[in-house]
């Protein structure tokens, strides 16, 4: 008995791995695609920070795609501006007619290879935190030669889901 709800167990497992590993490989050809025709900074704030969270077949010939998003106003901005783009790549690319729902979902961060950047400015803002000891923190020797202040340059700078547009069209 104990066998075959391992054995279950696993098969779910499985199955579950796939249909991630299939949701990450369509809005990763989602983005490859989008990323081609729109801007870079419209990309990188609106598109990139989305990822879809299920894909749920609806008989043969139909799906729904469950597309998360950082918050509300992001997900309103993408069903005004985005919603007929992406859905008509998703479905040329799964060639199944789909609905797109859209879901605020901040719990998962997206980070991909281009974004080793911004995680290491995070990690710097944190150890620059952490070095400081309130308010007044001495100011390093690097400060005083170019005259800014640490708080207030890229290094130090904390991305969140609420500036990501800001940073990527502060780096464009």
């Amino acid at each position: 008995m104990w066998i075959s709800v391992t054995n279950r167990l696993s098969a779910l497992l499985v199955i579950v791995d796939f249909m991630e590993l299939t949701s990450n490989r369509l809005w990763d050809s989602v983005c490859g695609e989008l990323e081609v025709q729109m801007t870079p900074a419209g990309f990188a704030g609106w598109i990139k920070p989305c990822f879809i969270r299920s894909i749920t077949p609806i008989g043969e010939d139909r799906m729904i795609v469950e597309l998360a998003s950082p918050s509300v106003y992001h997900s309103r901005t993408i069903e005004v501006k985005y919603y007929s783009q992406i859905k008509s790549v998703v479905e040329r690319l799964m060639k199944k007619k789909c609905d797109l729902a859209l879901v605020v979902d901040s719990n998962k961060e997206v980070v991909s290879k281009s974004d080793s950047s911004s995680s290491s400015i995070t990690s710097s803002s944190r150890e620059e935190k952490s070095r400081s000891e309130g308010l007044f923190a001495p100011p390093s020797d690097e400060t005083k030669l170019n005259n800014l202040n640490p708080k207030y340059t890229f290094e130090s700078y904390v991305v969140g889901s609420p500036n990501r547009l800001a940073f990527a069209a502060a780096k464009a």
